[in-house]
């Protein structure tokens, strides 16, 4: 029979505690701390990157304050801003009266009789005059800006 002193479990070593399938719990540490030092690369890699995005976007916002703030100084000081170069000037019709002729700097154009200007739309090659006459019809006249040649047609109702 067995003494009472006896334990029912035999003694382990206490090294034997820490020993399993993975080794000992050194190992584990170790590997643990291999494995946080492989992510602090990454970790490193993405807070300068994130750094990065961050200093461009303030960089584009200070941009486009920067080029509105200009804009609207030249526009406070009453700068004119050209658009486009002046094209040569065309001969001024004899027959169209004066009140009939629409002049935008270097542009002489004749208005068609008993019509009214709706719309001017601008390019940089061109410019555009949309006319309606009376009668419902309308005439779309195209200004040459190169040449100053003048292109009438008319829509008919």
């Amino acid at each position: 029979m067995m003494r009472e002193d006896e334990k029912v479990t035999p003694q382990m070593n206490r090294n034997d505690e820490t020993t399993g399938e993975g080794g000992s719990m050194q190992d584990v540490a170790d590997e643990l701390s291999a494995v946080a030092d492989q992510h602090k690369g990454l970790k490193t890699l993405v807070l300068v990157l994130g750094l990065v995005i961050v200093a461009l976007f303030i960089f584009v916002v200070y941009a486009i304050a920067n080029k509105a703030t200009e804009q609207l100084i030249a526009l406070d000081n009453g700068e004119d801003q050209p658009i486009a170069e002046a094209a040569p000037s065309t001969p001024q019709p004899s027959q169209a009266a004066v009140s009939d002729v629409i002049s935008a700097g270097n542009y002489r154009v004749v208005r068609p009789a008993g019509s009214e200007l709706l719309s001017a739309i601008a390019s940089e090659r061109e410019l555009l005059l949309h006319f309606r006459r009376a009668d419902g019809s309308d005439t779309l006249i195209l200004v040459d800006r190169v040449s100053g040649k003048q292109t009438p047609v008319s829509v008919p109702k």
